[in-house]
Formats: structure tokens, sequence, C-alpha cells
């Protein structure tokens, strides 16, 4: 795991100069180890290629980055891990490939040299890479299939410079500081900018599962993973077996690393899933939980007792208000963009790299893939609902905007419909906040057969993507700590999506899917009601945290940089205190004023 960063010039009399070792500098978190540049000049083409590393495979100073193939074609900045890289090197090496060290970059370089960019499609893992092809005088940037790892990219005629995170490209000196209309208005629409759009104006996201290859007069972006869109018709046994199988692989090749491994443990099915497989073949983790003193969000007796089920050693990591006041502005610091979620992740990453830890398997995509939340459930509803009235008998809730639940009722598109269920504000509310902005679009999507595989995609493609996985990576690398994924092993997710509705969803369990094919779960993780990972964030923002947050609300003119209208921000703030109004709208507005305000950003 670790942190790249870049700039190329085609056109040298007029390219500016960068400071490489700036970009850098500010990503010093991702990699602790080692880092590396590379700035060199090759047939009226400037490569600057910067890298610091987070040592988890192959710990040997021959995995040093930027990595150079042997006969000196190409070069590679790379973050993530390729997962399957063992059985590539066995494939390429019976094809004559030689190879220096053990690192999987290697195993990069020697794929794309034996089958060029489509190489990417035979990966298993988490990346972003930015390969510099001498030979081809080109650029070839890539990103796994369901994004993972971050990378953005800023043009500017003649130029292309990439970053892990966009504050890198801000240290480079190749983007204005200007805010995105864009990204504030999906931000007030989804509680963080959606892909690929940034925070940052002319920064973007090279969308998930692309390859994009970039020569002096052209760019071409390439999509190489697709979900499928059928369903099949399977025995419940069978999909189970299956489904166990493709579990146990997913984490077997996530537990292969240099480092000690451990595992998140909220003791909810996810987690609890996780923990169940890697203990069954033959690891034993050890296993850490947020606690609270505030019961009512705590889960440390569920995790202790799934632990102890499992006889796994087990750390409780207590989090007081105190202790989060005091550290809040690293946190934001930290966010690379602003997010309503990310603060969470930021302290549990914070303890487990304290305990010795570079390394740590995590549930995440559970939900997403095995159709764990309320909305699963809503949006079956709403498939059969012809009317209003009836939405109304179901008990759906909608904030109490009007707009809201008739955008629910309105359109038979799942991707509509998808929009009303995960908004954060209403349009017209996103109008009065900032008056600026435009309604956002969500991305092309395709439907599937199935109705929960259609939201499934729906939510891979958005909550997942641009809240869950973009704050884990980048609060987690905030302390050098790199997250897993099992539950987002893309064959594990391709099987899945393919399975009927009847066997993802049931009256008794919380999705019977992954509880089975998990095997024997304690009932500490099963028969316990869905919690989520989250803070009590709302009774300190009345407490603790009050005089924090009335700070921001009452700066008008650093509202108004922001984008925010200041009369309406602090409407919806004494809204919140008198308990009109729901936290997450609340924390969302909060952190995107204490972001901008942290970086000096402004319209």
């Amino acid at each position: 795991m670790c942190g790249i960063v870049g700039h190329f010039a085609f056109d040298l009399a007029n390219a500016k100069k960068v400071d490489l070792l700036a970009g850098v500098r500010a990503m010093n978190h991702r990699g602790p180890d080692d880092r590396g540049t590379l700035d060199e000049t090759h047939r009226g083409i400037r490569a600057q290629l910067g890298h610091v590393r987070l040592s988890i495979i192959d710990l040997s100073p021959l995995g040093h980055q930027p990595m150079t193939s042997g006969n000196g074609n190409v070069t590679i900045v790379y973050n993530g891990e390729i997962y399957n890289h063992v059985e590539l090197r066995r494939e390429l090496e019976a094809l004559g490939v030689q190879f220096r060290s053990h690192s999987d970059t290697e195993v990069i370089i020697a794929s794309y040299e034996q089958w060029g960019p489509s190489c990417v499609s035979r990966f298993r893992g988490m990346f972003a890479f930015v390969l510099w092809d001498r030979a081809q005088r080109r650029i070839v940037l890539a990103r796994d299939p369901f994004g993972v790892k971050p990378l953005y990219y800023t043009r500017n005629g003649s130029t292309l410079s990439f970053a892990s995170e966009v504050r890198s490209l801000l240290a480079l000196g190749v983007t204005s500081r200007r805010l995105s209309k864009e990204g504030l208005a999906s931000h007030l629409a989804f509680g963080a900018p959606q892909e690929p759009h940034t925070a940052i104006q002319g920064v973007f996201a090279l969308p998930a599962g692309t390859v994009m290859t970039v020569s002096r007069d052209q760019a071409e972006t390439t999509s190489y993973f697709t979900l499928p869109r059928e369903s099949r018709d399977i025995r419940e046994r069978e999909a189970n077996e299956t489904l166990g199988n493709l579990l146990d692989d997913a984490i077997r090749l996530r537990l292969v690393a240099d480092v000690e491994v451990g595992v998140f443990l909220s003791g909810g099915i996810d987690s609890s899933a996780v923990l169940a497989r890697t203990v069954a073949l033959g690891a034993n983790p050890r296993s850490f939980t947020v606690s609270f003193d505030e019961k009512q969000f705590d889960e440390w007796n569920y995790a202790s007792a799934v632990a102890k089920h499992f006889g796994c050693p087990h750390e409780r990591i207590l989090l007081k208000p105190q202790a989060m006041l005091a550290d809040i502005g690293n946190a934001f610091d930290s966010l690379d963009q602003p997010s309503g979620d990310g603060i969470n992740t930021y302290f549990v990453s914070r303890a487990v790299r304290a305990a010795g830890l570079k390394v740590a398997l995590s549930g995440i995509g559970g939900d997403e893939v095995f159709a764990g939340y309320q909305n699963f459930r809503r949006m079956q509803w709403l498939e059969r609902l012809p009317s209003l009235p009836a939405a109304n008998a179901f008990g759906l809730r909608a904030g109490g905007h009007v707009e809201r639940v008739l955008g629910l009722m309105g359109s038979g598109n799942a991707k509509a419909r998808y929009r009303h269920l995960r908004s954060m504000f209403s349009p017209s509310e996103c109008r009065a906040l900032a008056p600026q902005t435009q309604e956002p679009l969500l991305s092309t999507f395709l439907p599937s057969s199935d109705a929960l595989s259609t939201f499934s995609r729906l939510e891979l493609d958005g909550y997942l993507r641009n809240t869950l996985l973009r704050d884990t990576d980048v609060m987690s690398m905030a302390h050098s700590l790199e997250v897993r994924e099992p539950l987002l092993d893309t064959r594990l997710v391709e099987y899945v999506l393919t399975l009927p509705s009847n066997l993802k969803l049931s009256p008794k369990v919380n999705k019977p899917l992954l509880v089975a094919a998990t095997g024997t779960l304690p009932k500490a993780a099963t028969d316990r009601q869905k919690m989520g990972f989250s803070f009590p964030l709302e009774a300190w923002l009345k407490t603790d945290l009050r005089d924090w947050a009335t700070d921001l609300v009452r700066d008008e003119a650093r509202a108004e940089k922001a984008g925010l209208d200041p009369q309406q921000f602090a409407t919806t703030w004494d809204r919140f205190l008198a308990g009109k109004l729901t936290f997450a709208r609340m924390w969302t507005l909060l952190t995107w004023q204490a972001w901008c305000t942290k970086h000096a950003l402004s319209f």
C-alpha cells in the first residue's frame, strides 16, 4: 500500500515546472517506509514520478518504486495489492519471464509487457497505478474494478498530472484552489462528492474498472470490468456451497502478507463472517472494536462475544468525546475530500496502527453485496406500490418532505428511486443552501434483471465507492494502515449478483446468504438489530462538540466562500438543535464547511 504522484509534459517549450517533492511530501503518511522519485526527459516528453511506500509484500529494497523494467522500456508507480500475484508470476515464468524481486509491482510490469493494457483484467485486487511506456511514448493509468484505491488526475493543455490524493495535486501546484460546483452539489445530495467529479474544480477521479491511455495527441478511456446483469436459477444449497468456497478464496488471498494481518470487528454479520472464515483457514488474528460509553452505539459486548466464540485475541478501543475533540482538526486535515462518514474510520485506524498492525481485514461491502441495508426492502416495496397513499400505508418516511416522497413514487426508474432513498437534501433544499449549484447527475447505469441486484449495483457505484471506500482508504492511510476487503472480491461479487432475490432476503435473519455460507456464527452476530458503524456524534454535537460546530456555523464569511448561504446554514443548525433535523444532514453541512476552512478553499 502506497501513495503515487506524477506529472507529464508533452510540450517542453511551454511546460510549467512542478515541485514533485512537494507532491510527495503531501502524502508521506501513506508510505513511511520508503520514498522514491524519477525526473527525466525522453524523446520530447518530461516524466516526473513520485512514490511513498508502506511495505507489505517483499519488504526488501527490491520493492522500491518507481520501478523500471529490465529492458528500461517501462516505469511504474503503483498503490495497492494484486492478491493473485503469485499465480500470475508462475504463469509469466512459464512464458520465460525472469523476476528480480518477490513484489507484486514487478508482476504488473511483466504482465503489461506480455499482454499490454488489457493485463488489468487478469488482476484480483485493489490497485491504482500509472505506467510510463517510453517505447510507445504513452502513459497508462488504471484503477481496480470497484474503485477501492483512488486515482485522481487533471489535464491542462499538453500536461497530465495524477495522484492518490487530491491534496497532493494541490501541493504540485497544477490546479487552482477553487471548489467545484458539481462537487458541492453532489456532496449536499449524497453526503460526499460523486465521481468522476471531486470537490476541486478541474480535478477528476479515474472511473473504477477503467484504463486510460494518454499520448501527445489523444487520451482514451476503456472500461475493462462490468458486473453481470442476468440472474440464474439455482438451488439454495448449491449457492451456499459455492459462495462459501468463493469467500474462503477471497480471504485466503488477502491473508498473504509479510506482516501481521488483523481484523476490524464490529460484532455484526459482515465482520464476524470475515473473522469466522479467517479462523477456519487456520489463522488466529487480533481483532479490534471501537467502544463508547453511550450504550446505544456501543458494540463491544457483541464483538467480544464473537471473538471469544472463535478464540481470537480481542482489543477494545474506547473513544470519548474529549479525545475526539482534541484530534478532530487532524481528522479533517486527513480527510482528502469532504465526507459525512469518514471521521469514524480515522479513529479506529489510529488505534489499530498504534497496536502495531500494518494490515487489517474489513467487512466493508457486505451490506451492498448481500442486501443488508433496510433500503433493499424499501426498494422492493416501492416496486409494488402504485400510489402515494399506498406508500404512506407502508410507513415510508421522507424526512417530512413531500417532494422526496413524490419523487420516490413518481418514477419507475430504479436510478431515480435510489437517488431519493440515498439523498441527504432534496433538490429544492440544495438550491436554498447553495444557490449556485445545479442538481447532480448519477453515473450512467444499466439495470439488472433482478431488482435487488439492480440496487446492489447502484450501491456499489454510489454510496460504497464515493463514501465508504474513499473514506476507508484515506483515513486508514492517514495512519499508514492498509485495509483489505474480502467481501468485494470480484469473483464473489459477480456470483452473488446473479443469485435471485428470494435467497438474499429473509424475515428471520439479515443477509441469509452470507450467514449460511459462513457456517456457524454465534447469536451475538446474527440475533441482533443492525447498528452500522456510527459514532454518538449527534449527542456530542449538542454537548462536547457544540462550540466547535457553532463557530463553523456563525462564520458567515467562510460559509460564503464555501458556497453555502449563511442564513440557510444557520437556520439548519437551529433546526438541528431543536430536534427538527436529522444528524446526518447537519453533519453533511458541517463537514463541507470544516474541510473547506481547513484547506483554505473557496469558489
